[in-house]
């Protein structure tokens, strides 16, 4: 028997290819919405929003300040 655990093989080092160079990625809870952005975006390029009206308007602003124009289509979300 070897100690290798079987079960699916894990990336170690290696990133998976960028498709979408400008896609935000949406996490869509009942109590919290997390969102990311490419890392060149932002310093936090994950953050966490509330689901009130007061939350979404800042992430809206949020995405807005990372696409850097007010034309949220620039990012593929």
């Amino acid at each position: 028997m070897t100690s290798k655990s079987k079960g699916k093989p894990r990336l170690i080092g290696r990133m998976l290819p960028i498709m979408h160079p400008d896609a935000a990625g949406i996490d869509i809870g009942a109590e919290e919405i997390f969102v990311a952005v490419p890392p060149d975006r932002d310093i936090d390029s994950v953050r966490r929003f509330g689901t009130f009206t007061r939350d979404l308007i800042a992430l809206a602003d949020w995405l807005q300040q990372c696409n850097g124009s007010d034309d949220l289509h620039r990012l593929d979300l």
